[in-house]
């Protein structure tokens, strides 16, 4: 039981993370059109087989996502999470209901591991708290790269890092 917790509050943290980054189809008519190209690039992420690597209070975890299902590793071991791509998306899009506002900016250009990216600043405001941060979205692929963001919650204030890699993305062996 303890697993399925940590599995589940892995992804539901990063849906969380995410859902600062897009806004339900509703929301998307209001969008200025460098929030959509952020938007965009972050909706182009959940179909599209990626690992990533959450970095939050020196801690570092990683997930796979293959489309189709979603894996975490948890203390070494890599498990099948109960939360599909397809549920965090409708988990991201559920809690952007809830948005105040969403801004996003184009700040500059600079290479990720030699990858030409436009780096965006983005904010977002909920009642419950608000998300400030980075992502850096490639040119030529329009995916997310890396992002870098501080999310407040009343009194509380992480910050976490991400890194996203698109290179020979598959399910971890022995995973089913």
């Amino acid at each position: 039981m303890l697993m399925h917790k940590s599995i589940t509050a892995f992804a539901v943290t990063f849906a969380t993370l995410a859902c600062s980054l897009s806004p339900t189809q509703s929301y998307a008519a209001t969008l200025s059109p460098v929030c959509k190209t952020v938007m965009d690039a972050n909706d182009k992420q959940y179909t599209t087989p990626v690992h990533l690597y959450l970095t939050r209070s020196g801690t570092t975890n990683e997930s796979i996502a293959t489309g189709d299902a979603m894996y975490v590793k948890t203390k070494g071991n890599w498990r099948r999470s109960p939360i599909t791509p397809k549920v965090m998306l409708e988990m991201r899009n559920d809690a952007l209901k809830e948005a105040k506002s969403l801004d996003c900016r184009h700040l500059r250009d600079e290479a990720v591991n030699g990858e030409s990216a436009a780096v965006y600043s983005m904010s977002n405001v909920t009642e419950d708290g608000r998300t400030d941060g980075q992502i850096w979205i490639s040119r030529s692929r329009d995916l997310p790269l890396k992002s870098e963001m501080d999310v407040t919650t009343g009194a509380d204030k992480t910050h976490t890092s991400i890194r996203y890699d698109y290179r020979n993305v598959q399910a971890p062996a022995g995973v089913k």
